[in-house]
């Protein structure tokens, strides 16, 4: 203990995250403020007054101790339901559990495993309660959150840190994360990224969250583990979409006569109306329509109606999703006006047909497909944080155009009546298609203009990334929502009829053309330098047998089989980013990665909740089999779909992702 310990824990820290050691070294080297107790413990003076009133380690013993006993602290998800999964994946289900009927095997309500493959430490403090949490739970990922970077600094002089990172080595598998941010909102968003991103949620079941001591920052974070997790799992794709969005950007690739988007342009000081389609749109056309001269327009999704109706012709229409309903949006509002002179910005795995409405196209890539593995041709042609609604698609947009005020209209998140989904004259409301909510209204939150709107899970996601990119990209603009919907952090409230452009725009035609010019030209002899339709075969069948050899590496004991759920799990989170030479699997593996993470939960719930060697014995063999199976079926999707794309010169779109 004492500087030594200090200096090596700071170089610890410079090479695993070297803001969180420069923000320590701010602090100057190790302060006087351990206080002696006993032979070999020790409490620490903060803000003027004992931490922990009696020793680190005996406060940290009896902690985990009463945690390890009571099991309070432990999160268990709901059983796993059929029809909340694809074919493919249920089929894998009943069949595990049919078999395990059969073979008379007795699952319990609560974990009889009681490892935990995720840790969650809220607040470091002396960090003597990390190794025994460590060692009972055998975590493969342990996420400590801690606001106060005072106590992080104090224990660096009693504490190896470098012992305890060492733990966590990511080639093996396992993850150390530290978060320090001090907006408590900030914290959740690292936290969900993580489980959902850097890992995996497919084992979420049983998460462990330790409270070391009581603050206000860990709130919102007990309040969304111990409550509604579903935002943590939900979302997780499925292969059939994973193949349609391929089979999308396949064809809108060979189509050429395109544009690719380029991210990061210079800023322009000039403002962009983002237009949704939500109800309250119908107040603020007319505000609109008076401004439209002097920025940007841009209509999102459905919003393209409205503002063609009332006059108003948009200077960029946004699309984001690859659902057919989107195409067939846009031809019934063909029919009604002429929407090929707008430039359209989409996304590369939108529909094929909707491109062919549109003079002038500009795609971009979406990182987390497998299409942009495959035919991104790097990081700057992605709209990074654009889902999950075209109104997160047109709000991003207008940042990387760099448009500095940005005005939001119709982006109600939701709705002040619940029979009120649309503005007035989209396709919705026309009775031309129709319309249902995903999920019930059944949350209240403030509204903008004050008051409370409905809204419900999904939204408060698309909310929670408006607020995410703002905070993160936005620090030199302005946002506006002149939306009567829910209140969004960190845009300012502004009745539409308020609006002041501050630096209106000479010629829109002429800042729309130099926007357009800037994205690079994309040629179907590009996408054929691109396109091996050989190789993707033979690299499928390579992703099948790494899954099956993973499963097969031990016996059909218990923890072999649990640690070959594991370790097909990590492989299918190591994506590297767009293709390169080396050509790795990530296209397969994304295709893959959906529907494995959701028989994985499965197969992982129910290995759990086995509580004699017999039936772990019996549940580890049927998973094993069943996975096996399920990644064969997998395999021979791909291969089929991919059968069909193997020559681009002959290759035909398909219809079967036209299916409702």
């Amino acid at each position: 203990m004492g500087r030594k310990l200090f200096d090596k824990n700071l170089k610890v820290f410079r090479k695993i995250n070297p803001d969180i050691h420069s923000a320590l070294k701010s602090l100057g080297k190790a302060k006087k403020n351990l206080v002696s107790i006993g032979d070999d413990d020790w409490d620490l003076i903060h803000e003027g007054k004992p931490f922990y009133g009696t020793g680190a380690k005996e406060f940290a013993n009896r902690q985990v101790s009463e945690f390890w006993k009571t099991q309070s602290g432990r999160v268990n998800m709901h059983p796993p339901q059929p029809g909340n999964h694809e074919p493919i994946v249920r089929d894998c289900f009943m069949s595990m559990l049919k078999r395990a009927t059969d073979d008379q095997i007795t699952f319990f309500e609560n974990r009889c495993d009681l490892r935990s493959y995720y840790l969650v430490v809220l607040g470091s403090g002396m960090a003597e309660h990390l190794p025994a949490l460590a060692d009972l739970t055998e975590c493969k990922s342990i996420i400590i959150v801690e606001p106060d970077i005072r106590l992080l600094h104090a224990s660096l002089q009693n504490f190896d840190w470098g012992g305890l990172i060492g733990r966590f080595d990511r080639q093996k598998g396992f993850e150390f994360n530290l978060v320090m941010n001090v907006d408590p909102q900030l914290a959740l968003v690292d936290l969900r990224s993580i489980i959902r991103n850097q890992r995996t949620p497919s084992f979420l079941d049983g998460l462990c969250v330790f409270e070391h001591y009581q603050a206000d920052h860990f709130r919102p974070i007990k309040e969304q583990l111990f409550g509604d997790c579903s935002n943590l799992v939900a979302g997780l794709g499925f292969i059939f979409d994973e193949m349609n969005m391929v089979h999308n950007s396949y064809f809108n690739l060979r189509r050429g006569k395109l544009r690719i988007f380029q991210s990061d342009l210079p800023p322009n000081k000039y403002s962009a109306f983002v237009v949704g389609s939500g109800p309250s749109l119908d107040n603020d056309i007319d505000a609109i329509r008076a401004h439209a001269g002097t920025a940007l327009v841009l209509s999102c999704g459905s919003s393209i109606a409205p503002l063609l109706d009332s006059g108003i012709v948009p200077d960029f229409h946004i699309e984001c999703e690859n659902v057919i309903e989107n195409y067939e949006m846009l031809c019934l509002v063909a029919e009604r006006h002429d929407i090929s002179k707008i430039p359209l910005i989409a996304g590369s795995t939108v529909h094929p047909g909707m491109l062919e409405l549109f003079d002038d196209v500009t795609v971009y890539f979406r990182r987390g497909l497998a299409s942009y593995h495959l035919f991104s041709p790097g990081e700057w042609s992605r709209l990074a944080n654009c889902t999950p609604t075209v109104t997160n698609a047109g709000t991003v947009f207008a940042m990387e155009v760099g448009c500095k005020d940005i005005y939001l209209f119709g982006v109600d998140l939701g709705s002040r009546e619940s029979d009120k989904h649309h503005a007035a004259s989209t396709p919705y409301n026309r009775g031309e298609l129709d319309f249902e909510w995903h999920m019930p209204l059944a949350i209240q939150m403030p509204a903008n203009f004050g008051g409370q709107s409905r809204t419900h899970a999904g939204y408060l996601e698309v909310k929670s990334m408006i607020e995410f990119v703002i905070r993160d990209r936005g620090a030199d603009l302005e946002f506006f929502n002149c939306s009567d919907g829910l209140m969004i952090d960190g845009v300012t409230p502004l009745h539409s009829a308020d609006i002041q452009i501050r630096d209106a725009i000479a010629s829109k035609q002429t800042l729309a053309n130099e926007i357009l010019n800037r994205f690079p030209a994309y040629t179907n002899d590009q996408f054929e330098l691109v396109w091996d339709g050989e190789r993707r075969v033979s690299k499928n069948r390579e992703c099948r047998d790494l899954m099956v050899k993973f499963l097969n590496a031990g016996t059909t004991q218990y923890n072999d089989v649990m640690s070959g759920l594991f370790n097909i799990s990590d492989s299918l989170q190591q994506l590297s980013g767009n293709l390169r030479e080396d050509d790795q699997l990530d296209v397969e593996m994304q295709m893959y990665r959906g529907s494995a993470a959701q028989a994985l939960m499965i197969a992982h719930y129910f290995m759990v909740r086995t509580g004699n060697d017999a039936d772990r014995k019996k549940i580890a063999t049927i998973v094993r089999d069943e996975m096996t199976k399920f990644i064969e079926n997998l395999f021979l999707k791909v291969d089929e779909f991919y059968g069909g794309l193997v020559d681009p010169k002959t290759a035909q779109p398909s219809t079967i992702f036209d299916e409702r």
